[in-house]
């Protein structure tokens, strides 16, 4: 499985967290149950990663944000802002153009028309902010 692939599939056990549809020690099922291999390393660390990361990742997002605060972000929009700003911060053998175009390719297949854009922003600024 390409990691682009795996990356859209971290958004979408993260959008399952973020809405209470799944639990954070219920993910190796769910994993399972969508067909992926528990002993995915890159999804493993990922997730682990942001669970460990959690509020910092959120702070940054937030930090990023004029006039809105993360609770007023739709949930996938949320999902995939956690997803790349935790391979931004802490995953440093992906590039970061590539977290950020592959996250904006996610917006634009999974939210609304303007998304992309407001993630597209919110993403560079944090990069800018390192």
């Amino acid at each position: 499985m390409k990691r682009a692939e795996q990356r859209e599939w971290l958004v979408k056990i993260t959008y399952e967290v973020l809405s209470n549809q799944c639990e954070i020690e219920d993910i190796p099922a769910r994993l399972e149950s969508h067909g992926l291999p528990k002993d995915n390393a890159y999804l493993n660390e990922s997730l682990q990663s942001l669970s460990d990361h959690r509020e910092e990742i959120n702070r940054r997002i937030e930090g990023r944000l004029v006039g809105w605060s993360l609770n007023r972000l739709t949930l996938i929009d949320k999902a995939i802002l956690q997803v790349a700003t935790n391979e931004i911060l802490y995953m440093k053998d992906i590039p970061n153009a590539v977290t950020i175009n592959e996250c904006v390719d996610i917006a634009k297949r999974f939210s609304d028309d303007q998304a992309y854009r407001f993630i597209n922003g919110v993403l560079s600024g944090i990069v800018s902010d390192q």
